[in-house]
């Protein structure tokens, strides 16, 4: 009779200790999985100033955004769809196609019925993690802790017409994609290898030295002694892929989990396709500048859409150089702003300390990805 019941005993017992443990600890535990619909968030008055923008990104992470701008203080300063298009993206940018994965809150200082917080978020994207960082201030109220988000002013642009005055290449008598034309001629121009972590990095530059606009890929194999094979990775994204006539681009290969003492040789396979091409959308980078920011280094800067059609995702992409030229670290980032027309989108890219020593002249250029290329 007693082996009969034992094993319910048992789970009776364990369910017990593990509903009793969530009841103790519950309230600490930080919410970290992604959902989509109105799942219920945190609605409750919130105690503490760490609590109010916990309740916040909770309610974003969820999707909920009705309930995180119920832990909004400054109502009369920041609609409801004002926040909304901020933390839930708008006119098709990275956020529109993002969710909050995960994110860390602390106090920075307390002082009464005010205190500052900061949030660090990890947004999931397309394109891989996007992480950002707020300071946020909170205020008690009447209701509780509640959050003053930070009003963002709205461009707001006058009627006009922009002319349009970019080149344009078109492809006629291709089907299914072959055009039965030579490759465009693309030389690398510049090659060196770099170290972060344990990451190795191969960088460079190219040069479309053909008269019409091309489609480039780089790809790169690393071998060690003996010509053993240690890994074939490509540039993906850390490139300029379409280059018009003359334009140059930089490069960056990553080899995760690899050292520089480990590779003895590289190979570097660079391949190009004539493509249809225009230069449009004209997109021109203004006040570039290396700053500190606290023990950082950071390169800054605004860039400036000039045509009439909005950039959904833009992504910076910068390469540096030392003394005699030679590209020394290649770094990019995707904005999670859509790059409307006439209107300047600041952008920072972290510079390596020993990378920011050597750094002598920097170039920054832009990719620029649209829903409609129509």
């Amino acid at each position: 009779m007693i082996r009969r019941y034992s094993l319910a005993v048992v789970i009776f017992v364990a369910t017990l200790f593990f509903v009793a443990l969530g009841v103790a600890f519950g309230g600490r535990l930080k919410v970290a999985f992604m959902s989509s619909g109105d799942v219920p968030g945190s609605t409750g008055p919130a105690t503490t100033a760490v609590t109010a923008v916990q309740h916040l990104f909770e309610n974003v992470q969820r999707r909920n955004v009705d309930s995180a701008y119920s832990y909004v203080a400054n109502n009369q300063d920041v609609s409801l769809d004002a926040f909304s298009r901020e933390v839930s993206g708008s006119d098709g940018n990275l956020k529109s196609l993002a969710a909050l994965n995960d994110f860390q809150v602390r106090a920075l200082s307390t002082s009464g019925d005010e205190a500052k917080v900061r949030a660090d978020l990890q947004w999931s994207t397309a394109v891989g993690a996007f992480f950002e960082s707020r300071d946020l201030k909170a205020v008690k109220t009447q209701a509780g802790w509640k959050v003053e988000w930070p009003a963002q002013p709205e461009a707001k642009l006058a009627p006009q017409v922009v002319p349009v005055t970019y080149a344009r290449w078109d492809l006629v008598g291709s089907e299914g994609g072959s055009t039965g034309l030579p490759a465009p001629h693309v030389k690398v121009i510049s090659q060196g290898v770099s170290q972060d972590a344990d990451t190795f990095i191969v960088l460079g530059e190219l040069v479309n030295e053909d008269s019409v606009p091309a489609f480039v890929s780089v790809n790169a194999t690393i071998e060690g002694s003996e010509g053993k094979i240690l890994g074939q990775e490509n540039s993906f994204d850390n490139i300029v892929h379409k280059l018009l006539p003359n334009e140059h681009t930089a490069f960056r290969i990553d080899f995760p989990a690899t050292s520089r003492e480990q590779v003895k040789n590289i190979r570097l396979d660079v391949s190009s396709k004539v493509i249809a091409a225009s230069g449009d959308p004209v997109v021109a980078v203004s006040n570039p500048r290396i700053e500190n920011a606290g023990e950082k280094r950071l390169l800054r800067g605004e860039i400036l859409n000039q045509t009439g059609l909005t950039v959904n995702i833009p992504q910076v992409l910068a390469s540096f150089s030392d003394a005699s030229g030679k590209v020394i670290w290649v770094s990019s980032t995707y904005l999670d702003q859509a790059l409307l027309p006439q209107t300047p989108l600041p952008f920072s890219l972290k510079i390596p300390d020993e990378i920011a020593k050597q750094v002598r002249t920097y170039k920054v250029a832009v990719n620029s990805y649209r829903v409609d290329q129509s």
